[in-house]
């Protein structure tokens, strides 16, 4: 496929979709480490498994794709956040 029908064949891609009102947020695109087919994700899921823990293949509607675990913020970084308490204030004074 050369440059030029690629660019066509996405471009009416584009233009269905929107007609067909799917230019709503699918946060399987946002929210996943990767999306593709199913053989895809396994080599990425393969690729990545020495990093995080839990990670799941995911197939719904016709979309696969690779979740991490939900964790929150305070999780992942309690102990790191106390060096920002106000005992490990400093305060900056500039004169100008």
């Amino acid at each position: 496929m050369d440059e030029n029908h690629f660019r066509q064949m996405h471009r009416e891609w584009v233009d269905l979709e929107l007609r067909n009102d799917e230019s709503k947020r699918q946060s399987f695109w946002s929210e996943s480490v990767a999306v593709g087919d199913e053989c895809f994700i396994h080599d990425i899921q393969q690729e990545l498994s020495g990093g995080i823990p839990g990670r799941s293949i995911v197939s719904e509607n016709g979309t696969t794709s690779l979740q991490e675990p939900q964790s929150s913020y305070n999780t992942l970084f309690g102990g790191q956040k106390d060096l920002f308490s106000t005992e490990n204030l400093y305060l900056l004074h500039l004169s100008g």
